[in-house]
């Protein structure tokens, strides 16, 4: 018999049964069982995409906490109650996560209660993950020890990080066909919970591209997404993304900015950074005299709430930790830490401010910096009026 009759044979025995319309239509279905409400819900198909070192790790990591312990997660809706996140760490060694996940913690003031945050680190073992869902024959089982385990502790939301771990050696991410066997496992996963895949854009500038077209694997991978984010470099800020969805049964949630944190390792909302230009294009897609148009508006902005600040505070001059915070407050300079400290920095180095440590006079009448004093900022006059009243032009 040859193959295509051993498959017409299958086909004709195979039981397929339409739904009448108006019984589908009588059923009593569930309603999705929301995990971040009208975005991701139990049994959704899920990925997160982004350039290479675009902080995907620390972006998922962030989520999974944030939907552990119930709260809200930047500019998405938040969780009506803390759900149990299974995270498949297949690339960073547990000292690594774990620092990034305790600086994340400590900076929120969360911690998961026992057992909504499981860990499986498969550094070097992801074949083990592929491998529960292939039998001898190479194909998709899903029922294994895995899903038991997965069902049997609640899970709600299984993320895997990162995608390309996943890929066997004769399978191309960036493929259509390449894909095939990763969508299927997981959709297979996709049974027990909502499932949350980690993986990259592909190679090259995906400025103009569309939303549907981003991801590797070209449109294949997101066509099978029930719900999917996107991180892009912004442009206005060197530590900001514009953070896009696409959702296949809700409208997208607004497009937001986010600054992400070295320090703490976090990324936090942005209302003050423009997710879009005047002209309706997303920073990371302007033309390149765009973006230095838009830096140079960003820094004239800046440079003049530094200046108020140091003006408002009259003869006294304020630290410089105080003048950060000052400065803050001020919406046009609102953009961030890291970007904040380079600006100032820069405005120091130009002499349009200037800054000096705290002065005290020695027993000899000279002066010297105050030991574990202050480093204040102003106007170049005020800080030189500060040193003469000193004696001190030169330290």
């Amino acid at each position: 018999m040859s193959d295509f009759t051993e498959a017409l044979d299958r086909a004709n025995t195979f039981d397929l049964k339409p739904v009448d319309g108006a019984a589908f239509l009588a059923q009593n279905l569930p309603p999705f069982d929301w995990i971040i409400p009208d975005f991701m819900a139990m049994n959704f198909q899920c990925a997160l995409y982004g350039k290479s070192k675009s902080q995907k790790s620390f972006f998922a990591i962030q989520l999974g906490l944030s939907v552990a312990c119930g709260v809200r997660f930047l500019g998405f809706p938040a969780p009506e109650r803390p759900r149990r996140v299974a995270y498949f760490n297949l690339e960073l060694l547990p000292t690594g996560f774990q620092e990034r996940m305790k600086a994340q913690a400590d900076a929120f003031g969360v911690k998961p209660e026992n057992e909504f945050f499981s860990l499986y680190n498969l550094r070097g073992r992801a074949h083990l993950l592929r491998d529960a869902f292939t039998d001898a024959d190479g194909n998709t089982v899903t029922d294994n020890a895995l899903t038991r385990q997965l069902r049997d502790n609640g899970t709600d939301l299984a993320i895997i990080d990162p995608r390309y771990k996943l890929m066997q050696g004769t399978e191309d991410e960036n493929s259509a066909a390449g894909l095939r066997a990763l969508l299927e496992f997981r959709a297979a996963l996709a049974d027990v919970c909502a499932v949350l895949l980690v993986g990259h854009d592909p190679k090259g500038d995906i400025s103009g591209k569309s939303l549907l077209d981003r991801g590797a694997g070209s449109y294949t991978a997101m066509a099978d997404d029930d719900c999917t984010i996107l991180l892009t470099p912004n442009g206005y800020a060197s530590n900001a993304v514009t953070v896009e969805t696409v959702n296949r049964y809700r409208a997208p949630v607004p497009p937001f900015a986010a600054l992400f944190d070295g320090a703490t390792q976090t990324f936090t909302l942005d209302p003050h950074i423009p997710v879009e230009t005047a002209h309706g294009k997303t920073a990371q897609g302007m033309t390149p005299a765009e973006r230095a148009q838009k830096n140079a508006d960003r820094e004239a902005a800046f440079k003049s709430a530094a200046l108020a600040v140091a003006e408002s505070a009259g003869e006294k001059l304020l630290g410089k930790k105080a003048f950060k915070s000052e400065l803050a407050k001020r919406p046009e300079a609102a953009i961030g830490s890291n970007l904040a400290d380079d600006l100032l920095r820069a405005l120091v180095e130009r002499g349009d401010l200037a800054e000096t440590p705290e002065l005290e006079r020695k027993p000899d009448g000279t002066a010297k910096a105050r030991f574990h004093g202050a480093r204040f900022i102003s106007t170049p006059e005020r800080i030189a009026a500060y040193r003469e009243s000193f004696g001190a032009q030169t330290l």
